[in-house]
């Protein structure tokens, strides 16, 4: 008669908790449009609370300049449904980062936009997935 081997019902136990307890993260990369030259990347964290946290880093940027980020329904940066989640400036070497904690379940986010914040033209767009 073989015995069941206790430390490795902890392992698994542990390892299944902790399969099921991964958050849906997601990341989603800036790509240049209008040819602005900006890229970058954005984390999207779920919280338990169904708000999202974003973090943004981005670089190629007109420095000093003032800009928003935008959160759209569509994965294309184009949807009518947007809100702006942060303001932020560009440093002297054209980067910038954000870190915002929006009020919306990470599955309502489609796509994130760049934009000056005088121009509503989309100058980077990251879409989510």
């Amino acid at each position: 008669m073989r015995r069941f081997s206790f430390p490795f019902a902890v392992v698994a136990v542990l390892a299944a908790t902790i399969a099921l307890a991964a958050p849906d993260r997601k990341v989603a990369q800036f790509e240049p449009l209008a040819a602005s030259g900006i890229s970058g990347e954005a984390r999207l964290n779920p919280m338990n609370d169904g708000n999202t946290r974003i973090q943004g880093q981005l670089v190629g940027l007109q420095a000093k300049a003032d800009y928003v980020a935008v959160v759209s329904q569509d994965a294309t940066c184009g949807g009518t449904a947007s809100l702006v989640i942060a303001h932020f400036t560009a440093n002297p070497s054209g980067r910038a980062v954000f870190n915002e904690l929006v009020t919306q379940d990470i599955s309502t986010i489609g796509s994130i936009s760049v934009q000056l914040a005088s121009d509503p033209t989309v100058l980077a767009c990251a879409g989510v997935q």
